[in-house]
């Protein structure tokens, strides 16, 4: 499993703050390599990002 160690996560149960467009500073990306031993983890693994807020894929 995964952990955040900086910057420090939000408390759970915390909610996000709204998303003001007029201060979005554009686009950001984020190359993550993971090694992944089968498509069952690709696929789980991908299934978690897309509900991540704001995520385009590209291959």
């Amino acid at each position: 499993m995964a952990k955040v160690l900086s910057p420090l996560p939000a408390a759970e149960g915390e909610p996000l703050p709204p998303i003001i467009t007029s201060q979005v500073s554009g686009l950001t990306t984020v190359e993550l390599n993971v090694n992944m031993h089968c498509q069952a983890c690709a696929d789980q693994l991908k299934k978690k990002i897309l509900k991540m807020r704001v995520i385009v894929i590209g291959k």
